[in-house]
């Protein structure tokens, strides 16, 4: 639509994070809630049941994926933002004040 490096790039940074949001999100959460986990693991030298291994994986998993999509939200929001003010700075003319004399 317009040219320019910046805004294109911040375009499809857009739309594609917004495609693909929530399996990137879920995808790390669960790599991040299992070395979450075999990091508490090991450095406790807890024996945990398989039971209570999936509960926790659970709760950690959710955990993490929820500050994951608030991060991906915030990082889109600036995106926008910037975008938006790019192609607004280049469709309104600067606004100028005129004073009048009396």
């Amino acid at each position: 639509m317009y040219p320019g490096d910046e805004a294109e790039r911040l375009r499809f940074r857009v739309t594609w994070l917004d495609r693909w949001r929530h399996l990137v999100a879920i995808a790390l959460a669960a790599v991040s809630g299992f070395a979450i986990l075999q990091a508490v693991q090991e450095d406790f030298h807890v024996d945990w049941s398989p039971f209570s291994v999936v509960i926790l994986f659970a709760f950690v998993g959710a955990i993490v994926w929820w500050v994951i999509e608030c991060t991906i939200a915030g990082a889109m929001a600036i995106w926008e933002t910037r975008l938006w003010r790019l192609y607004r700075d280049r469709s309104v003319p600067v606004a100028r004040l005129v004073t009048r004399r009396r």
